[in-house]
């Protein structure tokens, strides 16, 4: 290992799910460090609020709410963190298993939304264009990934909706989507176990709990 990777805590492995963790990709809980990718599921997918709340912690009391700063986040202890995930991750491998045989990327759907009103953002001539009439979908990358132009089968209700990937956009737990999508210049696909926005081609028609799938 180099003296940089030493540096900035290459090598060290995140106590949730076993990943590299880095310097710039690693977080601090109330005891330990886990990855940042943990962290993003967990901001993408959990009701921290609601965690609190099942705790007896009021909210609108910060000396409860927040506990050692500002960051209810960063007030978790690592029990706390895996508690989060442990239900996440059991509903993702009962998705895995109804769907992979059909599909070879998956992807759960945690929040849906129209496109933002573009007349208040910039993002250009021809990306403005292509975000007409789409739709705005966050979750989580189950299996595989997603592409630009990836067709898709969306499962809604037991009913399947044919879409389009329109731009795929890694989710960034502290930043909010628009800043994200004017700023936003990454071609790749979106892979399997990250937190993402997929744009697609469709004018609502889905709901949190929605699969999507890619044969």
């Amino acid at each position: 290992m180099s003296i940089l990777s030493k540096l900035f805590g290459g090598g060290k492995r995140c106590p949730i799910c076993g990943g590299e963790m880095t310097f710039l990709g690693s977080t601090q809980l109330e005891d330990e460090v886990i990855c940042d990718n943990c962290i993003g599921k967990i901001k993408s997918e959990a009701d921290i609020q609601l965690f609190w709340l099942r705790r007896g912690m009021d909210p609108e009391d910060p000396d409860k709410w927040d506990r050692s700063d500002t960051d209810p986040i960063g007030a978790l202890t690592l029990e706390e963190a895996q508690e989060i995930l442990r239900p996440i991750q059991d509903r993702n491998q009962a998705v895995i298993g109804a769907f992979s045989k059909a599909y070879s990327s998956l992807f759960f759907v945690n929040e849906v939304f129209p496109m933002v009103d573009l007349n208040t953002i910039a993002v250009g001539g021809k990306r403005e264009k292509r975000f007409q009439n789409t739709t705005v979908v966050r979750g989580l990358v189950l299996t595989g990934e997603f592409a630009e132009g990836d067709v898709l089968d969306a499962v809604h209700m037991g009913k399947i909706q044919n879409t389009t990937v329109v731009e795929p956009v890694p989710f960034d737990p502290d930043l909010s989507f628009e800043t994200v999508i004017v700023a936003h210049f990454y071609k790749g696909p979106v892979k399997a176990d990250k937190a993402a926005w997929l744009i697609i081609d469709q004018d609502g028609g889905l709901a949190p709990g929605d699969v999507i799938g890619k044969k």
